[in-house]
């Protein structure tokens, strides 16, 4: 039987719209209060792997931009590090990493898939990293690979940032982070090497354009 909107009732139209829409709002009380408690769970959720995976952009950006300031922050200042050998504190390690930096011809860190796990102000993750480093001549031995003296080696490193986080005072931060290499690759390439408009520091161009 065809039934036109005129003979409806004012509550089978509100139970009918709330059928086709889906709305939370047409749900009864009890079933409302257990949806919004959720859905905050999962923004909060979000909104932290959001501000982690920054973190984890802020440290290569902070390395290939010999940005210090940017790379220190995301350690907390007891966090700690495990890049093969010793554990130290991540601070400290970031100091040691630009004093080598310092003398590279060029360089990229790539930060590319990442997973993450929040609970409440804990996380973990893992991200895959890709590293190409080149280094000037100078030795008998680049990134441990026989060469000869001139020119420049590069390598590329490929390798996993295995990360412990927390939220103190608002913002998220490594409490230990151990890199995982993989494995890598050395070249040694005769002359001086080719290079694009990118600069360390804040003259390179994206800071014009980008507020850091």
């Amino acid at each position: 039987m065809k039934l036109s909107v005129g003979r409806l009732s004012l509550t089978a139209l509100v139970l009918i719209t709330a059928v086709l829409i889906g709305s939370s709002a047409f749900k009864p009380a009890a079933a409302q209060r257990q949806v919004e408690p959720d859905l905050s769970k999962t923004v909060e959720a979000l909104l932290a792997k959001e501000e982690i995976r920054q973190q984890i952009y802020n440290y290569s950006r902070g390395l290939d931009r010999m940005d210090k300031d940017l790379a220190l922050q995301v350690w907390h200042p007891d966090g700690t590090a495990d890049y093969g050998g010793q554990i130290v504190n991540g601070r400290a390690l970031i100091e040691g990493i630009f004093q080598g930096l310092a003398h590279n011809v060029a360089h990229a860190h790539h930060m590319v898939d990442t997973i993450i796990t929040v609970d409440g102000n804990k996380a973990v993750s893992e991200t895959y990293a890709n590293s190409s480093l080149v280094i000037p001549l100078a030795e008998h031995s680049a990134q441990g690979v026989r060469v000869d003296s001139g020119g420049v080696s590069v390598s590329l490193i490929r390798g996993r940032y295995a990360d412990r986080w927390s939220k103190r005072d608002g913002d998220w931060a490594l409490d230990h982070r151990a890199y995982i290499e993989d494995f890598r690759t050395v070249q040694k390439v005769p002359g001086a090497p080719q290079l694009g408009r990118g600069t360390q520091g804040r003259s390179d161009l994206s800071y014009s354009i980008l507020a850091f």
